[in-house]
């Protein structure tokens, strides 16, 4: 779910609980129940739903995005509709935006590690033209 709000020629977006739409058959053609044409398909329609993801943030002032995991703990909870800090930072580089704001953190993680990935995240965007700011209690935001 994902909400776009413009207004005066500013722009916020929201994308809530997103897990990156994903390829759901085999790819392998090893794979006993390989297809082809699904595979195909597959592939196809992930890329084609995660596309119209980023034109939904394209441009925004400010977008607000699930950011629940590392990369390992992502590939640990496929399917529960969250996503990673990386592919919320490569959304964000190609959509165009100006500030990325991490939400929807992980129950598990204090204010210490908050603030130690925001710092790790910071340096790895150096230079990629946007802002990161972790959500946190009381955050507000001038657009």
């Amino acid at each position: 779910m994902g909400y776009r709000f413009e207004y005066q020629g500013k722009s916020i977006v929201t994308v809530f609980d997103h897990e990156p739409y994903r390829n759901l058959f085999p790819i392998d053609p090893e794979d006993p129940s390989y297809n082809e044409e699904a595979a195909l398909d597959g592939e196809a329609a992930a890329k084609e739903e995660n596309e119209k993801i980023l034109n939904f943030c394209k441009g925004a002032d400010i977008l607000i995005h699930d950011a629940q995991y590392s990369v390992a703990e992502f590939e640990k909870h496929l399917g529960w509709g969250h996503s990673s800090y990386d592919y919320a930072m490569q959304a964000a580089d190609k959509a165009g935006v100006k500030k990325l704001v991490f939400f929807h953190h992980d129950p598990n993680y204090n204010d210490k590690k908050l603030e130690s990935l925001e710092e790790q995240c910071k340096n790895d965007v150096k230079g990629r033209g946007f802002e990161i700011i972790m959500a946190r209690e009381g955050l507000k935001i001038e657009v």
